[in-house]
């Protein structure tokens, strides 16, 4: 993308010849009257209105007058055009209303007017389908249920310097095989914990195929449920689990294999508190003879074998787009110098400078610590990059040392 659309550059800033905008237009009202984006809808526009107009008058029912549609698209160039593209068509998978956001705050920042949102909306409908297939993946369908259980050793761990405590795990089961997929040890926060052990589910299950799209393929349940009804999935897990096709159903019992995790398998263990790391070893060193998979084991050994894939060896938040919702969102604020400070790291992006001291939320990577994603006002902004782990060739280094 032009990082600054607005700038005069002879080839790009000819404006859009206007049998262009009105196909442009002409395709985003009728996109809307079939509820295409129906939250990005101009406010002006009734999508009932339109649909009463198309029953009555056909496809000209859509046709703007010249006059509105030249007012409309006024200021828009190719280089405007192309910044619009670049920033809707992306696995970012910006909204519509943040995209006008942004040309606004660049237009400003030139001291010019920016360009009507309408036309930025209509942009966006346009190219809703390249947008989708720039955002898409391969999901398999499996005809099996993943339940979310809990457990609670008893062992004592610790965390660093933090006192020893009891510790608390979230489990994430197939129960066709029956086996535990992925889990995380609860810190402080259960709905977090259960949150990201779903992601590791979600990511273990990614498969390179030379079908699938960038040659993965993600075998997802039909169904998610819980071991006991006090169990409930965090909202945002609910909501994410429905758009990748997973129902989310009521508690039905518990598996035979969560009997076992609950056993006193923990009794030869030393008395005295263990590391949490080496406790989350030790469990997946239980796991791996118990039921033949050891999920982290698994997950490092197919890193292993196939390292020389570039689709698998993607951030998997950044190859399928609605994980990202998985990760636990941290408060922030964008301060004089464009960056986003978290846990030591200061997070710096281009778009970032628009909005100097503004409040942000931000996704960090779970695959690299030098990777983020930042929320303006509850809608994704952009990725960001960790300053500190910044090699000199513009790469990043995947973390700080000894992490």
């Amino acid at each position: 993308m032009n990082g600054k659309p607005f700038e005069v550059v002879p080839v790009l800033n000819s404006p859009l010849q206007a049998d262009i905008c009105q196909r442009l237009h002409f395709t985003a009202l009728r996109a809307a009257a079939q509820g295409l984006r129906s939250d990005a809808i101009p406010g002006h526009i009734s999508q009932a209105q339109l649909r009463q107009q198309a029953h009555w008058q056909g496809p000209t029912a859509y046709l703007a007058h010249p006059a509105d549609v030249e007012r409309i698209f006024c200021g828009v160039t190719l280089a405007v055009y192309q910044a619009i593209e670049s920033l809707y068509c992306s696995r970012l998978e910006r909204s519509i209303r943040m995209v006008w956001r942004i040309l606004e705050a660049m237009a400003r920042q030139e001291g010019i007017p920016t360009v009507e949102y309408e036309a930025v909306w209509a942009i966006c409908l346009y190219l809703d389908e390249r947008r989708a297939a720039n955002s898409d993946v391969t999901i398999e369908q499996v005809g099996t249920t993943w339940q979310v259980a809990l457990v609670a050793p008893d062992v004592r761990i610790q965390h660093g310097d933090a006192p020893a405590r009891r510790p608390t795990i979230a489990c994430v089961m197939d129960t066709r095989s029956p086996r535990v997929l992925a889990f995380r040890i609860l810190d402080d926060d259960l709905e977090e914990s259960i949150s990201l052990a779903l992601y590791d589910a979600i990511v273990s299950q990614r498969q390179p195929t030379r079908e699938g799209v960038a040659g993965l393929t993600w075998r997802l349940p039909a169904h998610i449920t819980t071991a006991e009804a006090e169990i409930d999935l965090p909202a945002n897990c609910q909501i994410s689990c429905t758009r990748l096709g997973m129902a989310v159903t009521p508690a039905n019992g518990t598996l035979p294999l969560l009997d076992s995790l609950r056993g006193d398998w923990t009794r030869d263990l030393p008395d005295r508190p263990l590391q949490q790391d080496h406790f989350a070893a030790l469990f997946d060193n239980y796991l791996d003879k118990m039921q033949g998979y050891g999920p982290r084991r698994i997950q490092e050994r197919q890193g292993r074998e196939f390292v020389a894939l570039v689709g698998y060896n993607r951030d998997p938040a950044w190859q399928f787009p609605a994980l990202r919702d998985f990760l636990p969102l941290r408060p922030g604020r964008i301060a004089q110098d464009g960056s986003v400070e978290y846990d030591g790291l200061h997070y710096e992006d281009a778009l970032l400078t628009y909005w100097l001291d503004r409040p942000v939320m931000l996704r960090q990577s779970e695959m690299s610590e030098a990777l983020a994603w930042i929320y303006l006002d509850g809608e994704m902004l952009g990725q960001a990059g960790a300053r500190e782990l910044r090699r000199q060739d513009g790469s990043y280094r995947p973390h700080r040392p000894r992490r």
